[in-house]
């Protein structure tokens, strides 16, 4: 009830009421009874309306981390009165201001639907968050009566890790990427189809060189193939607890994830065949797949990747070594110092003597919060240009990210 509403018209009907009666005035009698029945009125009104009013949510159910989501309501109105001014409040979990409002202005008119909207940002992280629950505020014309109700079902929606440009490859977002890509060097056989060959340059890889060009020229010489060859590509993450550094979205792991969401969807939107590994409390494995509905799963399951895992990451290779296709791709996302466990070392030189292009994702733990007591205690092994170093004579391709990069 609008309290101050009452008395504004008490006053007058009051008044009313005992003029007419003192003057034998029955205009003015009739007048003081009206305003008096205004509030009878206005509650009828507003029980009609919440007996038929109803508001139906409609939103995607799957969104990435930074997006705007527009969430919308339908509301309709059943019976013979107009409902002025409908107000939704809902609430929208992954905003850090979660608790929404959509207006339905003017209002919904008698036996009429509307559609009313509002927007809500995906600033959690990513995983499961709710909607809901959504409440119907109706009132009367005059606004002197207002009642909240429960309306339409909770819901959920799953945010995905963000999508970030990569270093080297065309576009500017991961997620539309159309044009054809640069031209890299592949190894020997992984395709036939050759794009042309340049000069080698330092860095690259000795077993990429093609010989009777080489022979030809009097200079080494490295085959361009077209990088839609590379149709098999292994994303391999460390879920170990005690690798994690830093807080919340500005972790380790979280850094992880935004690549290998990135990189699954590059290569999903050329044709590539992706699959994602890891060992944490639950294994982590999305087999090899293509297209955009394997691109959603491995999304899916990387929106509830913890950083739960015991086993180191030498262990986790070890068992899919074996198993990885050659020739193909394989991304290693890990922590700098990782690089100089010796055992890391040589599985990734294994995999390149078996003629795997390895790229190793180094995240440069010195630029993250330690957590872990051993993490504080233990002077670092050596610094990210040493890690680069040492990967390079394994002829791993190296990418170092900071925080926040």
């Amino acid at each position: 009830m609008n309290l101050r509403g009452l008395m504004q018209l008490a006053a007058p009907a009051l008044f009313a009421l005992t003029w007419g009666v003192g003057q034998g005035a029955r205009e003015a009698v009739a007048f003081g009874l009206a305003l008096l029945a205004l509030p009878l009125v206005s509650v009828v009104w507003v029980v009609v309306l919440e007996r038929s009013t109803t508001a139906w949510r409609r939103c995607p159910d799957r969104a990435f981390e930074e997006d705007a989501v527009s969430v919308q309501f339908s509301v309709e109105n059943r019976s013979w009165l107009p409902a002025p001014c409908v107000l939704i409040e809902d609430h929208f979990g992954p905003d850090k201001l979660p608790r929404k409002q959509a207006v339905a202005w003017p209002g919904v008119a008698s036996r009429r639907a509307v559609v009313a909207s509002y927007v809500g940002r995906c600033l959690s992280r990513r995983g499961s968050h709710r909607l809901g629950p959504a409440h119907l505020v109706l009132s009367d014309p005059l606004g002197l009566v207002r009642r909240r109700s429960r309306t339409a079902e909770d819901d959920s929606i799953l945010i995905y890790p963000g999508l970030t440009p990569l270093p080297g490859l065309p576009g500017d977002d991961p997620s539309v990427l159309h044009e054809p890509g640069p031209r890299v060097a592949l190894p020997g056989g992984a395709s036939l189809d050759i794009q042309g060959v340049r000069e080698w340059r330092p860095g690259d890889p000795l077993r990429y060189i093609h010989w009777a060009s080489t022979a030809r020229r009097g200079v080494p010489v490295i085959m361009l193939r077209d990088p839609r060859a590379a149709a098999d590509l292994t994303l391999v993450l460390d879920l170990n607890g005690r690798s994690l550094r830093g807080m919340g979205r500005g972790s380790t792991l979280e850094h992880a994830l935004r690549v290998t969401a990135s990189a699954a969807a590059w290569v999903c939107h050329r044709g590539g065949r992706v699959a994602v590994v890891g060992q944490g409390r639950e294994p982590l494995y999305v087999p090899p797949g293509h297209g955009e509905g394997h691109l959603h799963e491995v999304l899916e399951a990387l929106a509830f990747v913890r950083p739960d895992g015991e086993e180191l990451l030498e262990p986790v290779l070890e068992r899919w070594v074996p198993q990885l296709p050659t020739p193909s791709t394989v991304v290693v996302v890990m922590g700098s110092q990782a690089a100089f466990r010796p055992t890391m070392r040589d599985l990734l030189g294994v995999m390149v003597t078996r003629g795997i292009e390895v790229i190793a994702v180094l995240l440069d733990e010195s630029t993250f919060v330690p957590l872990w007591r051993e993490q504080l205690a233990s002077a670092e092994v050596g610094d990210v240009e040493e890690a680069e170093t040492l990967l390079a004579i394994e002829q791993v391709r190296v990418v170092t990210l900071a925080s926040g990069e």
